[in-house]
């Protein structure tokens, strides 16, 4: 065949193939990690403010439309959906309704010009434009998820002490 590479060439140029994702000593992608990872999840909720939506988590600090607060003022928001220690995901009205969102104003800035050009070919039509958005930076300084829901053992245990309250 004329123009074909003979396998020895292919081999030459082909990366060794991998090990298998179980062979000893190896790491995949989806390395175990340690329990302490494992068991240690953030507290994040969404949030949302002037129109758009924010995952935020403690420690954050986040550039939002501006909001009128002065600087070092605390606001609370109420979160449409968070995620607590256990991984529980909560977004329901009912389960939201006392947790909340606080964060602290560092400070009102602007931000980065946009320039804007508009421009009509064959007839020397051009217009151009600018805008800088008022923006206010918050550090998030902390996620109230409310009362949590008791766990199933929990809900058992007290079934059975009413239980035996009635009897």
């Amino acid at each position: 065949m004329l123009g074909c590479a003979t396998d020895d060439a292919l081999a030459a140029i082909d990366p060794p193939a991998r090990p298998p994702s179980g062979h000893a000593g190896t790491q995949g992608s989806r390395a175990v990690r340690n329990k302490d990872e494992r068991e240690s999840t953030v507290v994040y909720a969404v949030i949302r403010t002037g129109g758009k939506q924010y995952r935020v988590k403690v420690g954050d600090v986040l550039d939002v439309e501006k909001l009128v607060a002065d600087d070092g003022a605390d606001l609370s928001f109420e979160p449409i959906l968070v995620v607590d220690d256990d991984g529980n995901v909560r977004s329901a009205a009912a389960d939201l309704a006392g947790a909340t969102v606080t964060a602290t104003v560092m400070e009102q800035h602007r931000g980065k010009k946009i320039r804007i050009f508009t421009y009509k070919n064959k007839t020397g039509q051009q217009r151009h434009q600018g805008h800088r958005q008022s923006l206010t930076r918050l550090v998030v300084a902390g996620i109230d998820v409310g009362g949590k829901k008791p766990s199933a053992k929990a809900d058992a245990k007290a079934a059975e002490s009413a239980k035996k309250d009635g009897e």
